[in-house]
C-alpha cells in the first residue's frame, strides 16, 4: 500500500499532539504531512499537500467538519476522511456517512487512530 500521507486538523493543539504522538509511535506505515488549526486551512492544506487520509475534528471555528469535509471531497474525491469528535448524533453521521466520510472516531479513542488511517486507505486502495 505505500506511506499513508495523512493531515490532521482540529483546533485543538493538543489533540493534534495526541494523534501525532499515537501516528509516529505506530508502525511507520502511517505519515503525518501536515496540520491545520481550522476547517479553511484544512481546506488549503488538502490543495498543497495532496494527502491520502484527513483526520477532521466537527467542532472547529471558520467552517465546521461536515462543511469542510464536503469541500475537501470536491477538491479531491478519492481522498479518506475520517470525523473525530467528543460527540455525535445520529443525523450528523448519516450527513457524513451520504456524502462520502469513510468513518467517525470518538476523541476518547485516539490511541487507535492509526489503526482507523490504515483500514480507510485500505478501502481507498
Amino acid at each position: 500500500m505505500g506511506l499513508i500521507r495523512t493531515l490532521l486538523v482540529d483546533d485543538e493543539p493538543d489533540i493534534r499532539m495526541v494523534m501525532r504522538w499515537a501516528i509516529e509511535a505506530d508502525d511507520g506505515e502511517v505519515s503525518v504531512v501536515g496540520e491545520a488549526s481550522d476547517g479553511l486551512s484544512g481546506v488549503s492544506a488538502v490543495a498543497e499537500l495532496e494527502p491520502s487520509v484527513v483526520v477532521l475534528d466537527v467542532k472547529m471555528p471558520h467552517l465546521d467538519g461536515l462543511e469542510t469535509a464536503s469541500r475537501m471531497l470536491a477538491m479531491q474525491p478519492g481522498i479518506a476522511i475520517i470525523l473525530c469528535s467528543s460527540y455525535y448524533d445520529v443525523g450528523m453521521r448519516r450527513e457524513a456517512f451520504a456524502m462520502g466520510v469513510r468513518e467517525c472516531v470518538s476523541k476518547t479513542d485516539l490511541v487507535e487512530i492509526p489503526d482507523v488511517i490504515r483500514r480507510v486507505a485500505g478501502a481507498a486502495a
